[in-house]
């Protein structure tokens, strides 16, 4: 039992900070009290898009050269997303072979091979839902870029405005599902690393979300 007392008191308490601070951070996105980053972000966003579905030509080519560097960048993130999880399992194959070394030191938690399994497991889920949404991400954008060229009426914006905004939240969620898989990935050297990893990664996302409302 003494090997899965970290594991049981910061895991889950690592978790648990995390996942309360993005439903803040979705509360404050949806109130706008704070203004965070992401919600600044959508808003301008939203009002380039309106200017750039006008009548002008040029705007719309500015818009699809834009919107292709969006995709590059959410395909990027699914690329690593996709590459690190199929390198677990060489990654996860070398780690159960070198466990013993961190076996019967508290610190380090509990090596047994179920906790390796769930742990890998973890990571890669994450890895998964990050690559699905970065994908369905890269859709939707693509999608906002063909309504733009067409621009045919009030119809075809409001749906161009509603691709992109369901892009952009989707690549938000998907890079945000890499990082905490990737905190999670650090969990294979003890729970106390991953319990600081939580608490250094939370005050860099805190750093970045609301900035702009200070």
């Amino acid at each position: 039992m003494n090997n899965y007392s970290l594991d049981l008191l910061l895991v889950p308490f690592s978790i648990f900070i995390n996942a309360s601070y993005h439903f803040y951070l979705w509360q404050s996105c949806k109130s706008k009290q704070p203004k965070t980053t992401i919600g600044v972000t959508i808003e301008r966003k939203r009002v380039w898009l309106q200017s750039i579905m006008s009548v002008n030509d040029n705007k719309v080519i500015l818009g699809v050269q834009t919107f292709r560097n969006s995709i590059m960048s959410t395909i990027f993130s699914a690329a690593i997303s996709i590459v690190i999880n199929a390198a677990l399992a060489s990654f996860a194959s070398n780690s159960y072979t070198s466990s013993h070394l961190f076996a019967g030191r508290p610190t380090f938690g509990s090596q047994s091979e179920a906790m390796l399994v769930f742990k890998y497991s973890s990571v890669s889920l994450l890895m998964l839902l990050s690559f699905l949404f970065n994908s369905m991400a890269v859709g939707f954008i693509i999608e906002a870029n063909f309504l733009i060229n067409l621009n045919e009426g009030e119809v075809f914006r409001a749906n161009a405005e509603g691709m992109m905004m369901k892009g952009v939240v989707l690549s938000v969620v998907g890079n945000r599902a890499l990082y905490v898989g990737l905190s999670l990935l650090i969990w294979m050297f003890g729970p106390l690393a991953f319990g600081l990893c939580t608490a250094g990664m939370l005050w860099g996302f805190y750093r970045l979300d609301f900035t702009m409302g200070e």
